[in-house]
């Protein structure tokens, strides 16, 4: 009689959680140019070292606790990151868009894009093994769906990670509140993070958005005069600027000013208008 082959239900080490899989855009270009420039060599040390700073705060917090003592794993290997957190921590979703949204921002500093999945479902993960259905999920929504410089999720994946997540002392409402703060839907409808509106993990009330916004700037207008002769990096970078200009050109956003007594705040929030990415006038021209 043959052993039985367990289903994943039945397959103890599988539990539900939440997953991301982020992988650095462009990695290999990186270590190539990093051969030629000192600069670039120092950007990608950085980065990765930012990469396993996340795990090693994990697994060694300066605080008395370790989120991993709450399930929390997040594992690292090269350019890829893998973050879960399971079903039942409180909050759960929105802390893993929270994770992710610092990481994009840090990396960005160092001109440096990442795009990933995030799925939920039967997953095993400790330390730096991780396998399961979710698993497979995040890197397929990363490798085939994600294409630009985005992490997306499915729509289906964003109301059950809702209501099995959601913290007891916050309404339904609330919780909805703070995710979708966190998402925007793209013109494909996939739900994606919206790195960009989220001024508010820079500072509350200053110039540091606007000038991480000028930073990302010059890593477009960078990456759509380098790679323009070649179309399938190139489209990233022009997803990118269309997104870009979207936010900086919105007269509905809230622009923090550097204080509250700043003599020209509407003058100062008129300068993110000016930040948006203009055209090529011909064809071999750069963009500006």
């Amino acid at each position: 009689m043959k052993d039985k082959t367990p289903t994943d239900s039945e397959n103890k080490n599988l539990t539900e959680r939440i997953v991301a899989f982020v992988d650095i855009l462009g990695f290999k270009n990186m270590v190539k140019d990093s051969l030629k420039s000192l600069e670039s060599a120092n950007s990608l040390h950085e980065a990765l070292k930012r990469i396993f700073e996340l795990k090693n705060h994990n697994e060694n917090p300066t605080e008395m606790t370790s989120l991993r003592e709450f399930g929390v794993e997040i594992s690292t290997f090269s350019d890829s990151i893998v973050i879960s957190y399971p079903i039942d921590y409180e909050g759960g979703l929105f802390f893993v868009l929270m994770e992710l949204i610092h990481l994009q921002l840090d990396l960005a500093c160092y001109g440096i894009l990442i795009r990933g999945g995030l799925s939920i479902g039967l997953l095993y993960h400790d330390g730096n093994i991780v396998y399961g259905p979710a698993m497979n999920e995040a890197y397929y929504l990363e490798s085939k769906c994600a294409i630009y410089p985005r992490i997306i999720i499915k729509k289906e994946d964003i109301i059950e990670g809702i209501r099995k997540t959601r913290a007891e002392q916050n309404t339904m409402e609330q919780d909805i509140n703070y995710v979708m703060s966190c998402l925007k839907v793209d013109n494909d409808e996939w739900f994606f993070l919206d790195i960009l509106r989220q001024y508010q993990e820079l500072v509350d009330w200053g110039d540091e958005y606007y000038n991480w916004l000028v930073n990302i700037r010059k890593i477009i207008i960078s990456g759509l005069n380098q790679y323009s002769n070649s179309p399938r990096v190139y489209e990233k970078y022009n997803w990118l600027k269309k997104y870009y200009n979207e936010v900086v050109t919105d007269r509905n956003a809230r622009y923090p000013v550097p204080d509250e007594n700043y003599c020209d705040q509407i003058g100062f929030r008129r300068s993110y208008l000016n930040l948006k990415i203009k055209k090529r006038v011909h064809k071999g021209s750069n963009f500006v």
